[in-house]
């Protein structure tokens, strides 16, 4: 019986070895990601967000083709229903951005359902939307002759920039703002709060539980679990048998 009781107790500490080793990174890496996340309130990880092209990708976020309109030497653009004067946000506008336009000591920015007026330098002079005169369905826009121009798919109309009045005029098919997509050098410099992002806080819980690998890594995390439970019981066992072959559990 104790020959039988060693090479039992040989064969398990083999094995409990084994997968001590084999578990042994991911334990520490368990334990870390632990740590960090039981102090997540401390460390703000919630509010600290990742915004690579590869970790949106990742989890199936799309990295936004920032679109707007050139005025002179400015850039109106959206994102996010956040409206951008060059590389400033200046106001909230619903996306999408139909269109932009700029009159004398005025900027203009159509989105939907809604008309942006704007001084030169950002600041919001108006907001026109369909609860305060705004026509339905409005979606061009632009600037002739110092007049603002505005249209859907049945009437131009004509918006005067000192009394907000609406009137409708002939219509007209060519010169309508058409935003395209801004130069890489703006989009780099546009503020990052308006992009989508993962807060540190739910990249680490998804690598702690395998979640950020898909099912695959859940059940991975899960059989790491296993091996822990079999690891602390061949522990046990070992421990135990240990006794006996000394005598210490007679």
């Amino acid at each position: 019986m104790p020959q039988r009781l060693r090479k039992i107790f040989l064969f398990n500490i083999k094995w409990h070895r084994r997968i001590g080793l084999g578990i042994t990174i991911m334990l520490i890496f368990l334990a870390a990601t632990g740590i960090l996340l039981n102090h997540s309130p401390a460390l703000n990880l919630a509010d600290k967000h990742l915004k690579g092209p590869w970790l949106l990708n990742w989890y199936g976020l799309e990295h936004p083709q920032l679109e707007g309109v050139r005025i002179g030497d400015q850039w109106l653009s959206l994102s996010d229903n956040s409206l951008f004067l060059d590389t400033a946000p200046v106001a909230t506008c619903p996306a999408p951005l139909h269109g932009a336009a700029g009159v004398p000591d005025m900027l203009l920015a159509l989105c939907e359902d809604a008309l942006l007026l704007l001084t030169p330098s950002g600041e919001l002079i108006e907001k026109v939307d369909t609860f305060s005169g705004l026509p339905e369905g409005i979606t061009r826009l632009q600037a002739l002759n110092n007049q603002i121009l505005i249209s859907n798919a049945q009437q131009t109309y004509v918006i005067d920039p000192e009394s907000l009045s609406i009137s409708v005029r002939a219509n007209i098919e060519d010169g309508w703002s058409t935003p395209t997509a801004v130069p890489d050098a703006l989009f780099k410099q546009i503020d990052s709060s308006a992009l989508p992002g993962i807060s540190l806080e739910s990249l680490i819980l998804d690598l702690h539980s395998g979640r950020f690998f898909g099912a695959a890594g859940v059940w991975f995390v899960d059989i790491i679990g296993i091996l822990l439970c079999v690891l602390a019981l061949t522990g046990i066992w070992a421990w135990n048998s240990r006794r006996r072959l000394n005598g210490g559990g007679k």
